[in-house]
């Protein structure tokens, strides 16, 4: 009796196909003074790329993590360091090293979108 070999006639998936689309999600961005601390918990850091989240998309799993957001001038790569409790749920505060990214400082607070990224 002939056996088939279930790998042979299995096809090879994309993984990139496979995966999930990432969300994006939309708020606005405000600066602080930032120095790397915060509600997450970590020492003061000399990479000022750094953020806060809003409260409620806030969790402790996130601190650590990285975002890619994009404002009006460009798009900068944070990690989330602090919890931003004024914030709305899509609003983030960035450090003035990363606002200065995708807007002017005078501007204030500006329209941005922004998704979970790997860390570079």
């Amino acid at each position: 009796m002939p056996t088939t070999d279930a790998a042979a006639t299995t096809k090879p998936t994309d993984a990139a196909a496979d995966a999930a689309p990432v969300p994006t999600f939309s708020g606005e961005a405000t600066y602080y003074a930032a120095d790397g601390t915060g509600a997450c918990g970590f020492s003061a850091s000399a990479n000022l790329m750094v953020a806060a989240m809003n409260k409620a998309q806030y969790q402790k799993s996130v601190c650590g993590k990285c975002v890619r957001v994009k404002g009006p001038k460009g798009e900068v790569t944070v990690r989330i360091v602090d919890l931003c409790p004024g914030c709305k749920q899509g609003d983030l505060d960035l450090s003035e090293e990363a606002f200065t990214q995708i807007a002017s400082l005078s501007a204030g607070r500006v329209k941005i979108s922004w998704s979970f990224v790997t860390c570079p």
